[in-house]
């Protein structure tokens, strides 16, 4: 059961967030993280469950080398311009690692991130963000961000309390 995260930005953080959301929940995930994380004293480790999570880089179509069960884009921007042509290659590769999730299998996108959308335009994909129109849509934020409220299918899901500040986090 793979769970590939892949993003411009912010895939280190939410590798190390979901590696830790699955160990507190007493899962034993086997993770390949793109920095240290403290629980696991180190960026990798071979765990008992079936769960992997793993940083899915874009950059020379790394990604792609992936198989992922669960597909996560966090966003896209216009990265890595040394290795493609321009934004709409980029999209273009994030859409392939999309189409590499299996039948039965699960993409999750930033339903706030316009490039995303293009990217996945006509892709069955759940959305999450800000916005209320998201499959999963964060709210009701304190001022720092670490606390707030999930929404799922416009029901509320859970309140976490978050050891990061700032809006980025919230969307991590």
């Amino acid at each position: 059961d793979a769970v590939c995260i892949s993003g411009t930005h912010g895939k280190t953080t939410t590798t190390s967030m979901t590696t830790q959301i699955l160990l507190d929940a007493g899962i034993d995930p086997t993770c390949v993280i793109g920095g240290k994380l403290p629980a696991i004293h180190g960026s990798g480790r071979v765990g008992k469950s079936p769960v992997m999570v793993c940083e899915a880089c874009e950059f020379v179509d790394t990604f792609l080398k992936l198989y992922p069960d669960i597909a996560v884009i966090l966003n896209i921007d216009a990265d890595h311009l040394d290795f493609f042509k321009d934004l709409a290659d980029v999209e273009h590769s994030f859409r392939a690692f999309a189409a590499l999730v299996p039948a039965g299998g699960l993409i999750v996108a930033n339903g706030d991130d316009a490039n995303t959308a293009d990217a996945l335009r006509g892709m069955d994909y759940v959305r999450f963000g800000f916005a209320e129109t998201n499959d999963v849509c964060g709210k009701n934020f304190s001022a720092d961000f670490r606390e707030f409220d999930v929404y799922c299918g416009g029901a509320l899901y859970c309140h976490p309390h978050l050891g990061v500040l700032g809006r980025h986090n919230a969307m991590n």
